[in-house]
């Protein structure tokens, strides 16, 4: 038995002797840890790697995503929107050219308002102190009307006259109970006889050497109005003015209360009685009616070659003429109906129109019928269709 002779080491106080049970683990860990590695290997490998059926099944297109929309239930409507004015259906210009008692023409008054109704006998102003007041006629004063004048301008003072249940002579002539009568009116107003001066109409002034007839009605003294009960719009006469140097004017309207269209003339073909419509003045509450009356073009006087749309509405007389706003029409406009887009729709070689309506994983061709269509969406009717369906959209 040999013995050896290599000293021993010493063990220190904190040296570790692995024992064989932790080697053992230690070699555990070891041959997990290289089959982990391995298997991640083979799982790369074969995503790598695949059948010819994994590879058709891969370059095939993804199936198509089938788009639909409910069926609605509801009132189809389209409008059209412009802006428009306020107004009414019917404008004219009273031009007044005065000439006073005096030989001067000059405004000393205004008693006439814009928004004022006209009415036979309405004091408009003063001319050089003297009167300027409206009388219903078709046609304007043409001459002085003196005491025993006879024509169609003596009938118009005798009918204003009744109206204002005044007398009245002989029809046609101005005899003495007529002169009463317009003395009387003036007398209202708060002026005195007319002022003499030298009669206008030849016919009736007196015999060579002899003294004019007495002036009852000078020609200055009075405009006509239609005695429609027309609204002024616009005063042309000021204090001061001198209407020898041209007209005055009082720009009067009347008629049916309108929008007026500046533009937009092939939006207002579409236009049609019955037709509902609303228009919200700037600033102000929308006022809605109906149109009354296919809407129709009117030359504007005084504008060579413009034109202008008209349409009669009801409702607007809160508006003041001239008001500006926004009108938006409805050229359709329907009952609850079904509808669909109108991309929905599938023309059939025998003339028919079906929609495709989706059934769980299924389709069904359904026939119907098309009615009014507005802004994309058409009304349809068909025994095989509801409300909430979902349309395939091609």
């Amino acid at each position: 038995m040999s013995v050896s002779t290599q000293p021993l080491r010493d063990v220190a106080a904190g040296d570790k002797v692995p024992s064989r049970r932790r080697r053992a683990w230690n070699g555990y860990w070891v041959v997990a840890s290289v089959v982990v590695g391995l298997t991640a290997s083979l799982a790369f490998v074969a995503g790598r790697v695949a059948s010819p059926a994994q590879r058709a099944s891969a370059a095939q297109a993804p199936p198509t995503a089938v788009l639909t929309m409910p069926v609605r239930w509801g009132p189809i409507q389209d409008s059209v929107v412009l802006r428009a004015t306020a107004g009414f259906a019917s404008t004219r210009r009273i031009s007044v050219f005065a000439t006073g008692s005096s030989g001067l023409s000059i405004v000393t008054k205004v008693t006439i308002k814009a928004g004022a109704r006209l009415q036979p006998g309405s004091q408009l102003a003063e001319i050089s102190g003297e009167p300027l007041f409206g009388l219903t006629s078709p046609f304007g004063p043409y001459r002085d009307l003196s005491l025993g004048a006879v024509g169609p301008d003596v009938e118009v003072v005798q009918a204003n006259l009744r109206g204002f249940r005044l007398p009245v002579g002989q029809k046609g002539r101005l005899d003495s109970r007529t002169a009463e009568g317009v003395r009387r009116l003036l007398r209202r107003m708060g002026y005195g006889p007319a002022a003499q001066s030298q009669a206008t109409d030849p016919a009736a002034a007196g015999a060579e050497g002899a003294p004019a007839p007495s002036i009852v009605l000078p020609a200055h003294y009075w405009v006509a109005i239609s005695g429609s009960g027309e609204t002024v719009a616009n005063v042309g006469l000021r204090v001061g003015q001198n209407l020898g140097d041209g007209a005055g004017a009082l720009e009067v309207t009347s008629g049916t209360k309108i929008v007026r269209l500046e533009d937009g003339a092939d939006e207002v073909r579409r236009f049609a009685p019955g037709m509902r419509a609303t228009f919200t003045p700037d600033g102000g509450k929308p006022v809605s009616g109906v149109l009354s009356r296919q809407a129709y073009a009117e030359q504007q006087a005084g504008t060579a070659g413009s034109q202008a749309w008209l349409l009669p509405m009801p409702g607007l007389d809160a508006v003041a003429a001239g008001t500006t706003g926004r009108l938006e029409v409805f050229v359709v406009a329907t009952p609850p109906v079904l509808s669909v887009p109108v991309t929905a729709l599938r023309s059939q070689p025998d003339g028919s129109v079906v929609v495709r309506i989706q059934q769980g994983d299924d389709t069904k061709d359904v026939p119907v019928q098309v009615g009014a269509q507005a802004r994309g969406n058409v009304a349809i009717t068909g025994a095989g269709v509801k409300k909430d369906d979902l349309v395939v959209l091609p």
